[in-house]
């Protein structure tokens, strides 16, 4: 897939080490990535590449986070949770792999903030940033919310109904939108475009009602099942469709991970939850439930198992 182009599987790196996984060699590695980025980036306004952990991570196949962007030739974006000291320490650990690969740094944004706090943090590590002579903005602070950190099944129906498109957020209605999104793809500067994507969509899902009714033919969000795809911005051709759980809608979980990992790590991983926390309590309409495992409709491995 070129969603996931390099899926590291047990034992894998340890067979790289040894001299055994030619696919994982620099040159091969890196023909894989470009030519998967290359691929979507045709086919899309722009991309959002999304690092999973730290700048580094990755650094035992020779290939950190850092060295990744530098590579596709696209800034990054650091992310860290709220907070002064310990937040610029860690940021700067993942400015200095940056650096070290060359990788542009487009800026920063604070995840998790007190609300109270939002404009101190936002104002002294900028200051920090400055004093070190990192040049990178903080593009944003957020500020920590139990909507926002545990989003419902019809929060995901909605974000994954039809992507980011002009049809579905009409920033005009909003006297306070940051950008229209009919010059989203004008503005490829990725310092003001994901700045203006991310603060849309939260300002969007703050005020989200519930579903609305699908594109297409008719129908509403009171079906048996609702539009979860679309086929492009325009919201038409072959849609996804959420097979079950539709009494599951209004449901919030403790966590939400993403699944990258090989259909027998995963499978692994589920089974010894299972047997550390038990069966999961409550019946179907409980307001919070436990872990909800988010994949790419590519993995088609993990979607036939479970």
């Amino acid at each position: 897939s070129d969603v996931s182009p390099i899926v590291i599987g047990r034992g894998h790196t340890k067979a790289f080490l040894d001299g055994e996984m030619p696919s994982l060699a620099a040159e091969a590695f890196e023909a894989r990535l470009t030519s998967a980025f290359g691929a979507i980036s045709a086919a899309s306004d722009f991309v959002v590449v999304e690092g999973t952990g730290h700048s580094g991570v990755g650094a035992v196949l020779g290939w950190n986070n850092a060295r990744v962007a530098a590579a596709l030739g696209v800034e990054v974006v650091l992310v860290a949770n709220g907070g002064v000291g310990s937040t610029f320490d860690e940021l700067s650990l993942n400015v200095a792999a940056c650096r070290a690969e060359k990788a542009a740094i487009a800026g920063i944004i604070i995840n998790k903030c007190a609300p109270s706090k939002v404009a101190e943090v936002t104002t002294y590590l900028q200051k920090a940033a400055d004093r070190f002579g990192w040049g990178v903005p903080v593009l944003a602070c957020v500020p920590y919310g139990d909507d926002l950190d545990k989003p419902s099944v019809s929060d995901l129906v909605h974000l994954f109904e039809g992507g980011f498109s002009k049809e579905r957020y009409v920033p005009s209605e909003s006297a306070s939108s940051l950008a229209s999104m009919s010059n989203l793809g004008k503005r490829r500067d990725l310092k003001h475009t994901a700045a203006a994507v991310y603060a849309t969509a939260l300002r969007y899902a703050a005020g989200y009602g519930g579903l609305r009714a699908s594109g297409g033919g008719g129908g509403s969000s009171g079906g048996s099942s609702s539009r979860i795809g679309g086929g492009g911005a325009k919201g038409g051709g072959n849609s996804s469709v959420l097979l079950a759980g539709e009494c599951l809608r209004q449901r919030r979980f403790e966590r939400y991970e993403l699944v990258t990992e090989s259909l027998e790590r995963f499978t692994e991983k589920l089974a010894a939850e299972a047997e550390a926390e038990g069966a999961p309590g409550g019946g179907e309409g409980d307001a919070a439930g436990g872990v909800c495992y988010v994949t790419h409709v590519s993995r088609t491995d993990i979607i036939r198992a479970v």
